[in-house]
């Protein structure tokens, strides 16, 4: 993630299955598929399948419960293609919740 980001706010707090789901991030499974996500030190990275290029970054902490909630997230700047961070936001929930196995709209 290059310096020119910028943050957003995202609220969800994960189940302790679903914080194990997550964990199990994003493998593109062909040309289809334009993302790889994955999850390192409690922080969600997000990238475009590509061009390898990081697009979100999601930190993730520990609730008591094993589970975790969104604690602060942020966006690419300098590689930017979406249109405001109100649609980041719903993209990254979409994302996250395609991750975790639920059926959720993609944001237009």
């Amino acid at each position: 993630m290059p310096a020119q980001r910028a943050r957003f706010e995202i609220e969800r707090v994960f189940t302790a299955e679903e914080r194990e789901a997550l964990g199990m991030g994003m493998i593109p499974e062909g040309m289809d598929n334009h993302w790889f996500a994955f999850v390192e030190d409690d922080w969600l990275y997000v990238h475009r399948s590509w061009s390898g290029i990081c697009r979100y970054m999601v930190k993730l902490a520990p609730e008591p419960t094993g589970g975790a909630r969104i604690a602060e997230a942020w966006v690419n700047m300098k590689e930017r293609v979406t249109l405001s961070r109100d649609y980041d936001a719903r993209l990254v929930r979409y994302l996250i919740e395609t991750i975790i196995g639920n059926d959720w709209p993609f944001p237009t």
